[in-house]
């Protein structure tokens, strides 16, 4: 048994006894009254009288006797001299709850020193109390915060109303990210060919950085084709430009290759200045729309004849799967964030282009670029390249983590670190600037301009269903300084290349779906710019216990922590049956596999093909695609197919499918897209007090099988636009709504609003107007297109006026008698 004295209270000693020290209860309590000389004239022992002999002979006895480090003198004058009194730190919440804990490293509770254990309880109350939703990770997950503070109050103090995340870095701050002070290297000592050295001083660079070094170092000029990783804002781009204009001084063609037409566009405009300029022809290879209102003459020179080809994978692939390109002429091809190879419908196609460029152009260079590729040898393999790895960034970058009660307490503080962002004034001149990712297209305007009353600052939205022109204007002005923040959609993030020294994620949702460790990492990254600023700061506004969409099984903070410890994921590429049979009906037309042998050896490269390319070859030929007689070859049909992008399978079925052709492509390729209308979730929420998911086929379920009693409660007008939508989307199915002929029926809406003539600007309010769902205009013109598209090729193989004409109708209907 030990011996415990605690305090002094007065005259009294107060003591406990136990049986051990790790959180064991108290066996007994009592005091020792002292008289002026310090020693003992009366006791007590659990509320009785005790003498103070007996006392001291428990004392005497007890495996080890300990004080309060506030009273052992007093306990060492009371005792014996023989009494051997060590000092220990004792756990104030532990003695109030009747227990007894020695402490080595004390956690501070207001005025008490508490041990671990207390500290975490004391937390988790409080988190319980402030997120009532909250899941167990957050309370083991803020230990973290607590074991650095070691003070509960200050950790509590985060969860305040009040708390100003701005002001408080160091107690939101989860981790930092350490820049590395980079050694430069002049041009002259960097093994920069001297042709390509005058280029780059007329382009404004005199020196290389680590990672240029090292892709020099590894055969850059050489005409070797690496893999290069490192952090955004790197230097890697320069490294393609390097290549490129090896590639241009030795006479041959230069392609720079990305994702989306947003950087396409990007790209292309620095490229035209830069590369323009010292004689070279641009061009701008993204496709051209179908759709009347987007389409627009292309500018810079002709893909075809141009020195330089700036595009996204499919407007260049269509270029090699065509012929209307000779791949002999290319000298260096660097595809930019190809980590896209991971994206479960892009993947197989970039796959399919890499291997068919490395049998097309086996003496062109390929550069492919990255900042998150965990498995980097076997991407390498893909591109029978080197690595070049680099994990240091030339700025530091913090993470910060907030947490959130609601939405009002979340954009409140997302207006201060904006606010104080701008501020912000770095050793370079540059003030701070500011990204915002949210979930949803609407919820860009809501906050910006929630943002920009809030401030008074220069707040604008930025994503895809933006018009070019604006989204233009937007990345200027940014980088002219001129707009303190821009709220983007997370689904744009591998497209925003804004020079922002902060990141904050209102949301960690993409759509109905979380954002991944790779995308979180993408975006992230863009935070702190070399020679703009001196840090970059991440910003996580968590809201514990929140989730966006009923279908996601994981709260907002337990995919917080899950990103924030996340490492880089490794690319793999998925293919399923549509993919395989037109990576081969592609790899056939381009002539990069002219006999079953060489396809077996194309795919052999691939990272995601896994059947045996024979049976792919039987199946295409059956369908009068392909012929292999001796060798491979392509039909008229296939000629068509390859230029569509889809499994040419389905597009036969398309082709034969009987009946009215816009329902027919309705089944094979819906709209996956459509809303509920803003004013009908608001409605049913006031109303009925039913809280409705955004996306519009969930909605529908809900309503249907939970929200009968809803309906008798909204406005008339609302209840008629519900009805109306159930009435015209019911098939007569047994699992309706919860069955796929409500996207089919839900497209066919739309396919007749447009050939009535509804531009795809109008064609969203009609439907909020008569129904209630809606879809975002960008989203239904990309829809569009491929519907276009698949109706022309479907036309093609059938020799079917109808369906030609049905996808004119669609593409102009103005053009065929339909009303604006």
């Amino acid at each position: 048994m030990y011996f415990v004295f605690t305090e002094r209270d007065g005259d009294k000693l107060r003591f406990v006894t136990c049986e051990g020290l790790k959180g064991d209860p108290v066996e007994s309590e009592g005091f020792l009254e002292l008289g002026p000389d310090g020693k003992p004239l009366r006791g007590v022992v659990d509320g009785e009288p005790t003498p103070p002999r007996k006392i001291l002979e428990s004392v005497r006895s007890a495996d080890g006797v300990l004080a309060d480090e506030d009273v052992v003198e007093d306990v060492r004058r009371a005792l014996p001299d023989d009494v051997n009194v060590d000092v220990a730190r004792l756990c104030g919440r532990c003695l109030g709850s009747g227990r007894v804990t020695v402490v080595e490293k004390p956690y501070r509770l207001g005025r008490l020193e508490v041990c671990r254990r207390c500290a975490l309880e004391a937390l988790e109350e409080e988190i319980a109390f402030r997120y009532p939703r909250y899941s167990p990770s957050l309370v083991e997950k803020m230990e973290r915060v607590l074991r650095r503070i070691r003070d509960v109050d200050t950790v509590v103090e985060m969860f305040d109303p009040a708390f100003d995340p701005s002001r408080e870095t160091e107690r939101t701050r989860w981790r930092r990210v350490e820049g590395e002070e980079e050694e430069w290297v002049e041009l002259d000592r960097a093994g920069v060919p001297d042709r390509i050295r005058a280029i780059l001083r007329r382009l404004g660079y005199e020196r290389l950085n680590p990672v240029q070094v090292a892709c020099v170092e590894e055969g850059l000029f050489d005409g070797e084709n690496l893999l290069v990783v490192s952090p955004t804002g790197s230097g890697k781009t320069l490294v393609g430009v390097m290549a490129g204009l090896k590639a241009l001084t030795e006479g041959r063609r230069f392609v720079y290759l990305v994702p989306l037409v947003a950087l396409a566009n990007q790209k292309f405009g620095s490229f035209r200045r830069e590369l323009g300029d010292l004689g070279y022809d641009v061009a701008l290879a993204v496709g051209a729309s179908r759709i009347k209102e987007f389409r627009a003459r292309r500018p810079g020179a002709d893909p075809r004849e141009a020195d330089v080809i700036v595009g996204t994978y499919e407007a260049f692939d269509l270029l090699l799967r065509t012929g209307a390109l000779d791949p002999g002429e290319i000298g260096a091809v660097v595809i930019d964030e190809v980590h896209t190879l991971r994206d479960e419908e892009r993947g197989p196609e970039l796959d399919g282009l890499i291997c068919r460029l490395r049998e097309l152009a086996p003496e062109a260079q390929i550069i492919g670029l990255s900042a998150t590729v965990g498995n980097p040898s076997e991407v390498a393999g893909l591109l029978g390249a080197r690595v070049v790895e680099h994990d240091r960034r030339p700025v530091p970058l913090e993470f910060h983590l907030v947490l959130n009660q609601d939405r009002r307490q979340k954009w409140e503080r997302i207006a201060s670190l904006v606010e104080r962002e701008w501020d912000t004034v770095y050793s370079t001149g540059y003030r701070g600037q500011t990204i915002v990712f949210t979930y949803s297209r609407r919820r860009t305007h809501e906050l910006a301009d929630y943002l920009a009353d809030r401030t008074g600052l220069e707040v604008r939205p930025y994503h895809g269903g933006l018009p070019y022109g604006r989204r233009k204007e937007t990345e200027k002005a940014f980088e002219r300084g001129e707009v303190a923040a821009v709220v983007a959609t997370a689904a744009l993030g591998a497209g925003v290349d804004f020079p922002a020294s902060q990141v904050v994620f209102e949301s960690l949702a993409m759509g109905i779906e979380w954002i991944t460790p790779m995308e979180f990492l993408q975006m992230a990254g863009r935070a702190g710019r070399p020679g703009y600023h001196d840090v970059g700061k991440v910003y996580l506004m968590v809201e514990p216990g929140r989730r966006y969409h009923r279908s996601q099984d994981r709260t907002e903070d337990e995919v917080a922590f899950e990103l924030l410890e996340a490492e880089v994921e490794d690319v793999e590429v998925v293919y399923d049956d549509g993919d395989e049979r037109e990576q081969v009906l592609a790899h056939v037309a381009s002539g990069a596999a002219r006999s079953v042998d060489s396809l077996k050896r194309v795919v052999s490269r691939s990272l995601g093909f896994a059947t045996d390319p024979k049976g792919r070859v039987r199946e295409l030929e059956e369908a009068g695609f392909l012929t292999s007689d001796g060798s491979l070859s392509v039909t008229d049909d296939g000629r068509v197919a390859v230029r569509y992008f889809v499994d040419p399978l389905e597009l036969r079925g398309l082709a034969e499918a009987e009946g009215d052709p816009m329902d027919a492509v309705c089944r094979v390729h819906p709209f996956e897209g459509f809303l509920l209308s803003e004013d009908v979730r608001r409605a049913v929420r006031k109303s009925a007090d039913l809280e409705l998911p955004r996306r519009f086929e969930d909605a529908l379920s809900v309503l249907y099988h939970e929200g009968k009693t809803a309906l008798e409660r909204v406005p008339p007008k609302i209840k008629e636009r519900i009805v109306n939508t159930i009435r015209e989307l019911d098939c007569g199915c047994e699992a309706f709504p919860d069955c796929e002929h409500v996207t089919e029926r839900a497209s066919r809406l739309v396919l007749e609003e447009r050939v009535k003539g509804a531009s795809v600007y109008s064609i969203p309010r009609r439907l909020s107007d008569r129904y209630c769902f809606t879809a975002y205009p960008t989203d239904l013109a990309e829809w569009l297109e491929g519907v276009v598209r698949l109706l022309e090729g479907a036309g093609e193989l059938a020799g079917d006026p109808g369906k030609k004409a049905a996808a004119e109708a669609l593409a102009d209907p103005w053009a065929s008698g339909g009303r604006r």
